[in-house]
């Protein structure tokens, strides 16, 4: 089980974050045998989206880079601490690396964030954690390097659903009703489909089943539903896209390039079918080339 969940956990984080920036799975501590779970470089093109995805792109939106760590089970001390050396030898590594440049340049300082389900007091007290930064989020001094994040105290707000979800139990429970009830659209719908394949590694046999897998079987058979209700729309789309791609090709006597297919699919979506195939009868060859081409045609 906590393999299962050490492995959904990281996948989600990656899917979560892999279009605003470099998601490294497993990264190498040069300095010692360890590696981290998970490590996230932010792409500076993408800062403003990464700000718009709540606590967790505030999180990990620092240029010099961050390891994520989530735990099934709250950390102890001994725990963190493994993290926290990792950050330090690969601070060392980097350090050794800025060095041998020339000339020689100023090493970045990355940081350690540890995603717990419950409230990790002894890490937090022999850290000196005792005042959140955000409402579950402490961190320490930047010379130590480490963010303790408690996801089941974090403001059941959608900036924090993201992170929600990688929780457990009633924390995490919650978080699925809320996903469930979100637009088609939103960005942390992302986490449908990977909820939905660690779905089917849970055993069949509901007798072999623990209490948390079968909550988990529970709260997921709304979202399935739901997403194959999408997959059916989604199947229909992209057949009236291909038959609308047709047309128009027949009508220009020439293949669409793929920009003029993106095009399509975005009016198709925002128009209907009926209006578009409407177009490929009404318009000349030259005209429907130019409404193709024309931003923001109706």
């Amino acid at each position: 089980m906590r393999e299962r969940f050490d492995a959904q956990s990281k996948e989600s984080l990656e899917v979560l974050l892999e279009d605003v920036g470099t998601v490294v799975r497993g990264l190498d501590v040069a300095a010692a045998a360890q590696r981290f779970d998970l490590w996230f470089t932010p792409d500076p093109a993408h800062h403003d989206e990464r700000m718009r995805r709540g606590l967790l792109g505030a999180l990990v939106d620092d240029p010099a880079g961050c390891a994520l760590e989530p735990f099934r089970n709250t950390p102890d001390v001994a725990a963190v601490d493994d993290c926290v050396r990792r950050i330090a030898n690969h601070r060392h590594t980097l350090v050794l690396a800025a060095d041998r440049r020339q000339p020689p340049t100023k090493p970045a300082r990355p940081w350690v964030i540890v995603l717990s389900p419950g409230d990790a007091v002894s890490a937090r007290l022999e850290y000196g954690l005792t005042t959140p930064e955000w409402p579950g989020v402490y961190r320490t001094p930047r010379g130590t390097g480490l963010v303790v994040v408690l996801l089941a105290e974090l403001p059941v707000t959608r900036e924090t659903l993201a992170l929600r979800m990688l929780a457990r139990g009633p924390t995490l429970l919650r978080a699925m009703h809320e996903l469930a009830a979100l637009p088609h659209d939103a960005w942390e719908r992302k986490l449908v489909k990977v909820l939905l394949r660690w779905k089917r590694a849970i055993p069949q046999d509901p007798e072999k089943r623990s209490r948390e897998e079968v909550e988990f079987m529970n709260a997921t058979d709304a979202l399935f539903e739901e997403f194959k209700a999408e997959y059916r729309n989604e199947g229909r789309n992209e057949a009236r896209q291909e038959v609308l791609a047709r047309q128009f090709e027949r009508k220009l006597a020439r293949p669409l390039s793929a920009a003029e297919r993106d095009v399509l699919r975005t009016r198709l979506l925002a128009q209907g079918h009926t209006v578009l195939s409407d177009l490929v009868i009404d318009l000349d060859a030259p005209a429907l080339a130019a409404w193709l081409a024309a931003p923001d045609a109706h």
